[in-house]
């Protein structure tokens, strides 16, 4: 699917060079492969970004991320008492991170709009995020997730700045193996940093 030129025009640089970067990877047909991958896997560039971002923590798992012939790298770590995740491209251009945090730590319009969202639920665990996303290196824009566990399953809702609801997604629950990011071997990964 092409935007016409003149829609184009009319968007801002960076809104544009967004959809471009992007390749509008949302259209109908698109899919996204994740493989679990070691240290030695990922690509030079990926891995100082990564190295200096975790530095401090423990990397839970590396993923290689591969959707409409497009790569891209994804490393979660836990640090102190918080998860964290950031997702690069194999030059070392920063794609997103995205890092736990508190239920105050929230804007007030987030904080409101979770608390509603997650009121009728049967949660077990509600978990917030802050996401950051980047183009070309550079913060684009900010997002919150607030990941509710029930007895069904997970629900991830993407909220913006303004406490509006942006996107919902709904897995089920799944069993599969764990491996070590660092040596490809089954069960919890610790890899110290």
């Amino acid at each position: 699917m092409r935007l016409p030129t003149r829609l184009l025009g009319a968007l801002p640089l960076s809104t544009a060079m967004l959809f471009a970067a992007a390749g509008l990877s949302g259209c109908a047909g698109s899919k996204e492969i994740e493989t679990p991958v070691v240290r030695q896997d990922v690509p030079a560039g990926a891995w100082r970004v990564i190295d200096a971002r975790t530095r401090g923590g423990t990397i839970t798992e590396l993923t290689k991320i591969s959707e409409d012939g497009r790569t891209r790298y994804q490393a979660e770590w836990r640090q102190g008492n918080k998860d964290h995740e950031l997702e690069v491209e194999p030059d070392g251009t920063l794609v997103s991170v995205e890092t736990e945090i508190t239920r105050p730590e929230l804007p007030a319009a987030v904080g409101r709009a979770a608390d509603e969202l997650t009121r009728t639920r049967e949660a077990k665990i509600v978990r917030y995020f802050r996401e950051e996303e980047y183009l070309l290196s550079r913060l684009e824009a900010t997002k919150y997730e607030v990941k509710v566990v029930t007895a069904r399953g997970e629900t991830e809702y993407q909220i913006g700045v303004d406490g509006k609801l942006l996107k919902t997604e709904t897995d089920e629950p799944e069993s599969r193996p764990e491996t070590s990011p660092e040596t490809g071997a089954g069960g919890a990964a610790s890899a110290e940093r």
